[in-house]
């Protein structure tokens, strides 16, 4: 999926916006995708799978997150009411020839399962446009533009060791049950990613 990704700033710090209209909704309004740094988004947590607010706001505190952009949203723009995100996704980039990576994403709970599962797909096929933006790219080898990684960190032992737990299980549930991540082996992943969960989303042909 071609989008009109605008990246700027240094290597390690790219800022990503991006507004481009999906669709028109039936309801009058129509779907929108934005990053982070042009719509901030907070959620209502009861409105969202679980532990998926506290990731987007953690998301959006990391390293800047926020106005890096590392929060996409699917916005509903109703002409007589407020907008409402209705899909989001949190991701990273990893310096070198890495796949881009989502730490969480799903989609609201009001959402009609056949329309969520397409709101899904927007994500990842974003991430994974992203993956292939001259912003992003090494210097020496190109990054795999076919698929994306499902990334949830090892949960160390400390405090709110419990809650850390359960928001990692959810993440690691949703990235396999809802965005079909499949896990991959320990033998074949980077150093970084040695411990907790990895997974790898194939894109779907354009």
């Amino acid at each position: 999926m071609t989008l009109p990704f605008r990246v700027s700033g240094p290597r390690g710090a790219r800022i990503v916006h991006l507004e481009h209209p999906l669709s028109e909704d039936p309801t009058g309004g129509r779907l929108v995708l934005r990053t982070s740094a042009d719509r901030p988004v907070r959620l209502v947590p009861a409105d969202w799978p679980e532990y998926l607010a506290d990731n987007v706001d953690r998301r959006l505190t990391a390293r800047n997150g926020l106005a890096k952009g590392r929060v996409i949203a699917i916005w509903r723009d109703v002409r007589a009411g407020p907008r409402q995100p209705v899909a989001v996704c949190c991701w990273h980039v990893h310096e070198g020839n890495f796949p881009l990576a989502i730490f969480d994403a799903g989609v609201a709970n009001v959402i009609d399962p056949e329309l969520a599962q397409i709101l899904r797909g927007v994500l990842v096929a974003t991430v994974g446009g992203l993956a292939g933006h001259a912003g992003f790219a090494d210097r020496q080898v190109e990054r795999p533009t076919d698929h994306v990684l499902w990334r949830v960190d090892h949960v160390a032992p400390g405090p709110n060791f419990a809650v850390r737990r359960a928001r990692a299980i959810a993440a690691t549930a949703r990235g396999q049950q809802d965005f079909g991540a499949e896990k991959i082996l320990k033998k074949d992943r980077p150093v970084w990613a040695k411990d907790g969960f990895l997974g790898r989303i194939v894109l779907a042909a354009p």
